[in-house]
């Protein structure tokens, strides 16, 4: 991945490789966990654009490569599924707080001592 990354990026490649991966890790956590689950999924589709925006350039200097144009169009459909994600789980979350039934399902699933 280091070799994607634009070498006018200051800090080095490596650097940004493992920047995001924390990224990546730290959404997945906060998605699993349910704590600020809807931020960690738009942001995740905000890296994936700026992403894009970085790898343009890649395409106008080498037209012709096949591989960034593979990777160009995964990554586009990345972060639109990220922004679909986040859609489905913020109305989830909406639906939740604002029907009655759903609170009184969850309540009732809930354990008696």
């Amino acid at each position: 991945m280091a070799r994607m990354i634009p070498r006018w990026m200051p800090l080095g490649a490596p650097f940004w490789v493992v920047v995001t991966g924390i990224g990546f890790l730290l959404a997945g956590v906060a998605i699993l966990s349910g704590i600020l689950h809807v931020l960690a999924a738009r942001l995740i589709g905000l890296m994936l654009v700026i992403f894009e925006l970085a790898l343009i350039p890649l395409l106008f200097a080498d037209p012709h490569q096949h591989a960034v144009w593979g990777a160009n169009a995964y990554n586009l459909a990345a972060a639109g599924a990220a922004w679909i994600f986040a859609a489905s789980i913020t109305e989830r979350h909406a639906q939740r707080e604002y029907d009655p039934k759903m609170q009184f399902a969850e309540a009732s699933a809930l354990p008696r001592d």
